[in-house]
């Protein structure tokens, strides 16, 4: 109790950020909670949301169907187009 006027505290306030005040749905005070002060226990709501975790999607990659490459000739043009596309792209250089 406060010692003058004989009233018991309140404390009404509850600390939150003023971006995070909608997350509150309910602040009270508890009026039989007492814990052998002259203080009332604040009793504050807040309403918990989740943010959905985004995974990025897979890279579908083409495979290469390598058992046409036992046929010689299908292999020499395999090579062929290979070798004309990795040209077109410059010149690359290796260590």
């Amino acid at each position: 109790m406060h010692p003058r006027s004989k009233q018991r505290h309140s404390i009404d306030l509850a600390i939150c950020l003023r971006g995070d005040i909608r997350d509150l749905e309910v602040t009270k005070v508890m009026c039989e909670a007492e814990c052998w002060t002259d203080h009332h226990l604040v009793n504050s709501v807040p309403t918990m949301h989740t943010i959905p975790t985004h995974h990025k999607k897979k890279i579908i990659r083409p495979s290469f169907n390598v058992s046409k490459l036992t046929n010689i000739s299908r292999k020499k043009q395999f090579a062929q187009d290979l070798g004309d596309r990795l040209t077109s792209h410059g010149h690359m250089t290796g260590k």
